[in-house]
């Protein structure tokens, strides 16, 4: 039985398009593309440590960090902040601290980016890795956020 001409060719499309179709566990990990996030985390640790958690924030006193969040906006900016509570001998004060600017893909990595403050423009290191959460590195301490439900 002879195919028509087109239907033959169908067939030829569709069983190119399946070369190269195998097991997707064989495959490479499939990087996160960055065009403007507009998601939001919240803070689980600081280090090693889940939130709450407490780090020191100066001589004699501590700083217990106790819930945060990340955003990263569509117009290409960013903020961070936390609520926390300084304790020690001459302290006893609590405030939330907020972060913010704009923030960019790093060229060498689509999964990394880089946020720059806006009021020191200091720059800092985040990943977005592939669990969707996202470690953020600022005053030598990580910060890792889930996403937000």
């Amino acid at each position: 039985m002879k195919l028509p001409r087109r239907l033959a060719s169908a067939f030829t499309l569709v069983a190119l398009s399946l070369v190269g179709c195998g097991d997707p566990s064989q495959a490479e990990p499939a990087s996160i593309n960055l065009s403007p996030l507009q998601p939001s985390w919240a803070l689980d640790a600081v280090g090693a440590w889940r939130v709450p958690v407490s780090i020191g924030a100066g001589a004699d006193v501590s700083r217990v960090i106790s819930a945060g969040s990340l955003s990263l906006r569509a117009d290409w900016t960013w903020e961070f902040r936390y609520d926390y509570r300084d304790l020690g001998a001459a302290a006893d004060r609590q405030g939330t601290r907020v972060l913010s600017g704009g923030y960019a893909a790093r060229p060498d990595a689509s999964t990394s980016l880089t946020l720059r403050d806006g009021a020191t423009n200091a720059a800092y290191p985040a990943t977005v890795n592939a669990d969707n959460t996202v470690d953020l590195t600022l005053d030598g301490l990580r910060y890792h956020f889930t996403a937000a439900q």
